[in-house]
């Protein structure tokens, strides 16, 4: 999935960066799921978590963003959906390690404009709830 349209001249069309790190289009697209960028925010902070205490922070956020409680059934299906999708699709990047055996999700070192960017990006949705927009991002 690397090697997106844009050419910022640092890696040939098609070619991997050296570090292992995704392109700036591929790091976009990993952070235009709601999901994702909230396991990335989060990590940010806990740098290595179980998937079930991950799948519990994201079930809180939904509740909170629902106004709701998540049952077990909801638990469960954003469980999976993280084992599956989700965590996966982030470790393809490079940007999380997944045991997968363990169920341990740990973030990798980014290079410091995509640390940068993922930084901005929570900050944005910090400042939007704050002004009260309609997509609450609760505190990790």
């Amino acid at each position: 999935m690397r090697g997106g349209g844009f050419d910022d001249g640092s890696t040939d069309r098609g070619e991997e960066p050296e570090d292992g790190a995704p392109d700036l289009d591929e790091f976009h697209q990993l952070l235009c799921s709601a999901s994702r960028r909230r396991i990335l925010y989060y990590l940010q902070e806990h740098p290595e978590i179980p998937l079930e205490e991950l799948s519990d922070v994201v079930a809180g956020w939904k509740a909170v963003e629902e106004n709701t409680v998540v049952g077990p059934r909801e638990r469960d299906r954003i469980r999976v959906s993280l084992h599956h999708t989700d965590v996966p699709r982030l470790a393809d990047s490079d940007v999380v390690a997944y045991d997968r055996e363990n169920r341990e999700v740990s973030l990798q070192p980014l290079p410091e404009p995509l640390s940068r960017i993922l930084r901005e990006s929570r900050e944005y949705e910090r400042e939007r709830r704050s002004a009260g927009a309609d997509e609450a991002l609760p505190e990790p």
